[in-house]
């Protein structure tokens, strides 16, 4: 199957039957396996195999309703932010370049091998690497963990 046609009918699956639950399952994460209600489309957004205004206008096409209106709404944030790093892109230059030279070799081999003694983040980090995947929440809470646990603010480890 091709990469589109897989992206169209994981579109549509979940256009036609979780899209409607999305308001109020997207925050909780019930595993990797576990039936969810997130639409797992950031792959094929993030890729351009499918495009923001053609699934907001399939949307609309299909429901008028306010029950799918979150998910509308994380379209458009994740169009605004798009835009705003597109538009500022010295905010990645300028993250990397600060105190790299105090940068922590060994805990960072550690954080993304799912050695250090942070078992739910261990565990985390062998979620994403066996499934290229983590729930929203799951990747804030991994993201705050890095930041303000490891040490990784910055580009520095502790």
């Amino acid at each position: 199957m091709s990469l589109l046609k897989e992206a169209e009918n994981n579109w549509d699956k979940f256009l036609d039957s979780k899209i409607s639950k999305y308001s109020y399952l997207r925050n909780y994460d019930f595993g990797p396996n576990k039936n969810s209600s997130v639409s797992k489309l950031s792959p094929y957004i993030s890729h351009r195999i499918l495009l923001e205004y053609d699934l907001i206008k399939d949307i609309k096409n299909k429901y008028n309703s306010d029950n799918v209106n979150k998910f509308i709404e994380e379209v458009y944030w994740r169009i605004y932010w798009k835009g705003w790093l597109e538009n500022k892109p010295c905010v990645w230059d300028n993250f990397i370049s600060k105190n790299i030279d105090k940068f922590d070799d060994l805990l960072y081999e550690k954080a993304i091998n799912g050695k250090t003694n942070l078992s739910y983040f261990n565990f985390w980090v062998e979620e994403l690497k066996e499934n290229n995947y983590l729930h929203n929440h799951t990747r804030m809470w991994f993201a705050s963990t890095w930041i303000f646990n490891l040490g990784f603010a910055m580009g520095i480890g502790r």
